[in-house]
């Protein structure tokens, strides 16, 4: 009896031994696994602290088309990497039972056998992503009554039959594939789902989504849908992340987000739409994060985002803002310390990342608009009066209107009767200079006035 004891210790400790160790590429070598393989397999096995007759992980490399694995000890996870298996069949795995997650991303899979998971009695995660499949029939799946996440992101796939017997899936990956439509029978009663993302797909309709009453985060973006039902997310009262953008969307029902009251996380870039009501947004009191980049759309009222209490982080580069809109809003924002994303490369023609445009005539317009709203310093616009007194010899360069509005923004802070004196300088040279709207910028000289006030402010 002691020495059947001690010949069992001795196995256990030979056991935690080879558990730290990669086992050499031929299987014949793999210790304490029964593997009939080609001679390229290898696994590798780490322990379970919670138990001490279950190993935690078994990762297997160079895994081969009609390979098969038969294992004499039990683990949780299973990783197949550096793997090429087109097929995938029934006789590959047993002894699984205990299996909780199952890794078989990027492995080349083209085909898998129909009911292939039925051993896999609580599978929790499964990962296919990555790989060649262009079909997904609803047998695969039909056992996995415990399977809690599933990602087929990034494979060929066009066509889906049922995801119905997962009645315990929360994360559903299928992002990146060649999907053109789907049903409610499709996801038939996956009442737990709280991730969906079927982004970069070729889908014209997500009506089927509807009833997914316990959704956190939905991802439809990157597909090809024109219209969005006014109560497509009616139901889904707990939403905290959407994102719709890159899509056909040329507007937006005025009930579309009326039942959002939780969102935080809202990404509408890239659309159709022209203008955007307010009264499509009031019930996104709570959004803390809004991203509507280039979306080419005309904002008239820098008071505009001012609705959104709680905004922290937005992008909206990509649009029409009047110079004057740009100015007021993005003080507002500064105000509120709200982080302001930039999409696009700074040019010229932006005030701070952000295009605007203006119709004005006159260089001392421009200026007069201003004078009203500078401060007062004794210091402030001493340079920038002494870089006019050469003005009279240059001639005035057409570029754009936003640089004009640029140094005029910083003239704002100069000193009132040095800006007086700046204007009755200029309107001695001419009252009569113009610019033209299609290409409006100051003379190389009003470059000096904008270099010396960034001088002084520095």
């Amino acid at each position: 009896m002691i020495l059947l004891l001690s010949m069992r210790k001795l196995a256990w400790v030979f056991l935690l031994l080879i558990q730290k160790l990669t086992l050499a590429i031929s299987c014949l070598l793999c210790g304490n696994l029964t593997i009939q393989e080609n001679d390229r397999c290898c696994c590798t096995i780490t322990s379970d602290k919670r138990r001490s007759d279950i190993f935690e992980n078994m990762i297997c490399k160079n895994v081969q088309e009609n390979s098969y694995l038969h294992s004499t000890i039990l683990f949780r996870k299973l990783y197949f990497v550096d793997s090429n298996i087109k097929h995938l069949t029934k006789k590959m795995f047993t002894n699984v039972d205990l299996v909780e997650e199952l890794y078989l991303n990027n492995t080349g899979i083209e085909y898998i056998d129909s009911d292939i998971f039925f051993r896999f009695l609580f599978l929790s995660k499964l990962h296919l992503e990555h790989n060649e499949l262009t079909s997904i029939d609803g047998g695969y799946f039909t056992d996995l009554y415990e399977l809690r996440e599933l990602d087929l992101h990034n494979n060929q796939i066009e066509k889906i039959s049922s995801f119905h017997t997962l009645k315990s899936l929360i994360n559903l990956n299928l992002a990146d594939n060649k999907i053109t439509n789907f049903s409610s029978v499709t996801f038939g009663d996956l009442k737990q789902l709280m991730t969906l993302n079927i982004s970069n797909n070729a889908l014209k309709s997500v009506d089927a989504i509807s009833h997914f009453n316990q959704l956190r985060i939905l991802d439809i973006s990157y597909n090809k849908i024109v219209d969005l039902p006014g109560e497509l997310f009616m139901n889904l009262t707990n939403l905290k992340v959407l994102n719709i953008s890159n899509n056909d969307i040329i507007r937006l029902h005025i009930t579309m987000f009326r039942n959002l009251q939780t969102l935080s996380i809202l990404s509408m870039h890239s659309l159709k739409l022209k203008t955007l009501d307010l009264k499509n947004l009031t019930s996104l009191s709570h959004l803390e994060e809004l991203d509507l980049h280039s979306n080419n759309m005309k904002f008239s009222d820098g008071e505009f985002f001012n609705f959104f209490t709680n905004l922290k982080i937005l992008s909206i580069d990509g649009n029409i803002f009047p110079c004057s809109v740009v100015a007021n809003l993005l003080n507002n924002l500064k105000r509120r310390n709200v982080t302001i994303k930039y999409t696009q490369n700074y040019r010229n023609k932006n005030i701070e990342g952000l295009e605007c445009t203006e119709e004005v005539t006159k260089v001392t317009e421009i200026l007069s608009s201003t004078i009203n709203h500078s401060k007062t310093n004794p210091e402030n616009g001493r340079k920038a009066l002494e870089t006019t007194e050469d003005f009279e010899n240059n001639s005035f360069i057409e570029k754009t209107l936003s640089n004009i509005t640029n140094i005029l923004l910083k003239l704002e802070s100069s000193n009132f009767n040095i800006l007086n004196k700046i204007l009755e300088k200029i309107e001695q040279i001419g009252h009569n200079i113009t610019i033209s709207l299609s290409a409006m910028d100051i003379s190389l000289k009003l470059h000096k006035i904008n270099a010396s006030i960034e001088e002084m402010q520095n």
